[in-house]
């Protein structure tokens, strides 16, 4: 039989003794009552904790008290660790706190239309959601108004981002799309103007089309679209039969519309199909269709896209942030022994923000490296590329990667001109004295 929440386990033999008891009746030991928000041991016949105030007991409270201690009594081991360290050293310490209130929209319709029992699950399903969020970046439950939330962050625990930790609680969503079940994070960054949508779905709907669309205040007749080696552009009308006909445009890790001075780019890391009609950029999530694949898109979907606002058109930033999205750096540690302390080098680097390096491999037949690059935004000009170790000798290749001809190099770099997207492969071949 499972022990009633109110039951006291004693510390010493782990026997479940009634509610009240001061003694183990197994061991005889003395039966102190641990505090769910701190660890505090307090006294059996305790009703609220000495050192937190938290109530410990679930015995006879009303029901809305009854969900607050229950939300309280489920902080994960790690995080009620931190915080009695956190209460051990913050006496007489005054702390700024960072609060968060939420609550269910438009609930007041909504509870009218439900049963009564009805609504109860559903505020208890949504004070359950926000807590794991709150717990998630180490905030705290105060208080339930209703089926609204109040959380602190910055105490107990502290942190320098607590502020930014009460918002991306707050930007958790949950929504439910027919029989499927989805869950969205929002991230905002300093420093950047990107906002991510972190993305989780659990589908079990056939033969619809899911899609997200963004509709921006921006007017241009064409949006333009990141394919592999280059990119695009395509009409946002439909004049003609053609425009009409071409309901998707399929695009790798981002799209965007701009005008004069200003555009927004969206992105991606793993969809493909995209459609810009007027204003609106929309990005297939989902197609759910059950040929060849009966159980096509059924199951568990995690991916990212985001929105990114920029100054100007999509030239010198949407394709960078565009690969940080999909391919973000890997950091590891190293054995830093023959480096030079403070000295940062890159294997190979352009100077050409117009170019860019798709692809560095060891060469096939094992001599040198061959880099493969590309210009990307329709300009033509002189490329200077520079190496982090010394050059013996480069060749333009074909994509054979065969020789071709011979270029001119220096210690560490070597030039070449670029076309309009064009594609280059080059193969260097170090110093061996180097």
């Amino acid at each position: 039989m499972a022990p009633n929440k109110a039951d006291i386990q004693c510390a010493a033999c782990t026997t479940v003794n009634d509610p009240g008891a001061k003694f183990c009746q197994n061991c005889g030991q003395p039966l102190t009552r641990p505090c769910p928000q701190c660890g505090n041991s307090n006294s059996p016949g305790a009703k609220f904790c000495n050192q937190c105030g938290s109530r410990l007991s679930l015995e006879s409270l009303p029901a809305h008290e009854d969900r607050l201690a229950s939300l309280q009594q489920a902080l994960p081991q790690a995080l009620q660790h931190k915080i009695r360290v956190a209460q051990a050293r913050m006496e007489g310490e005054r702390k700024p706190v960072a609060i968060l209130f939420t609550d269910i929209v438009g609930s007041t319709s909504l509870a009218e239309a439900l049963d009564p029992e009805e609504w109860r699950e559903i505020v208890t399903g949504a004070h359950q959601l926000v807590s794991e969020s709150v717990y998630r970046y180490e905030g705290t439950i105060a208080q339930l108004l209703g089926d609204g939330v109040l959380a602190f962050f910055g105490a107990p625990i502290t942190h320098e981002d607590d502020p930014l930790r009460a918002v991306r609680a707050g930007l958790e969503i949950h929504r439910r799309l027919l029989n499927s079940e989805m869950v969205q994070r929002v991230y905002l960054y300093r420093g950047s103007r990107r906002i991510d949508f972190e993305t989780k779905l659990h589908w079990a709907d056939r033969h619809v089309l899911l899609k997200v669309a963004f509709p921006v205040d921006i007017l241009s007749p064409v949006a333009t679209y990141d394919i592999q080696w280059g990119n695009v552009e395509r009409p946002t009308h439909r004049n003609t039969s053609w425009d009409y006909a071409r309901f998707e445009t399929c695009a790798h890790k981002w799209i965007d519309l701009s005008e004069g001075s200003y555009g927004v780019s969206l992105l991606n890391d793993c969809k493909y199909g995209h459609d810009v009609h007027g204003n609106v950029l929309r990005l297939t999530l989902l197609k759910c269709a059950s040929f060849p694949d009966p159980n096509a898109e059924q199951g568990e979907h995690c991916f990212t896209y985001s929105l990114l606002p920029h100054t100007g058109d999509w030239r010198g930033v949407t394709a960078a942030v565009g690969y940080a999205l999909n391919d973000p750096l890997i950091l590891k540690r190293v054995n830093s022994s023959g480096v030079d302390n403070g000295l940062s080098r890159s294997l190979v680097r352009v100077d050409k923000a117009n170019v860019i390096i798709e692809t560095v491999k060891e060469a096939e037949d094992g001599r040198g490296l061959i880099v493969r690059l590309y210009e990307n935004e329709r300009s033509r000009g002189e490329v200077k590329l520079t190496t982090g170790f010394r050059l013996g000798s480069a060749y333009q290749c074909n994509l054979l990667e065969e020789n071709q001809h011979p270029l001119q190099i220096a210690p560490h770099e070597l030039g070449f001109m670029m076309k309009p997207y064009q594609i280059l492969t080059l193969r260097l071949v170090p110093d061996t004295q180097d």
